[in-house]
């Protein structure tokens, strides 16, 4: 399991990730806010793969959530609630490639 990339199509955030031979259960993937582009640190939306295939997959999320009032780095995070034993849990992150996307503004 890696988080190979975060990037942006138009709009929506594209989470590229890829899954090994050995991993049958579900898991999550979060996007995070991070006051220092490293750490994950409030979560802003969460996706479930119920049916992990072995490969290479791009994942398209269109964000729904209201804007923090102050600057922040997007992380994405694969596994996220660190159920699947690995062999490397380091390359689990990912920081946000740049680009732009839509935010809600808070009522």
């Amino acid at each position: 399991m890696a988080a190979e990339a975060f990037t942006n199509i138009g709009p929506q955030w594209r989470v590229t990730y890829s899954v090994s031979q050995d991993v049958t259960q579900p898991f999550s993937i979060g996007i995070y806010a991070s006051s220092d582009g490293v750490t994950p640190q409030w979560l802003l939306e969460l996706v479930q793969v119920d049916q992990p295939v072995p490969g290479i997959h791009a994942l398209d999320i269109s964000p729904v959530f209201d804007d923090l009032p102050f600057d922040y780095y997007l992380i994405v995070k694969v596994d996220n609630g660190d159920l699947l034993s690995e062999v490397d849990e380091a390359n689990n992150i990912a920081l946000f490639a740049g680009g732009w996307f839509v935010a809600y503004e808070p009522a």
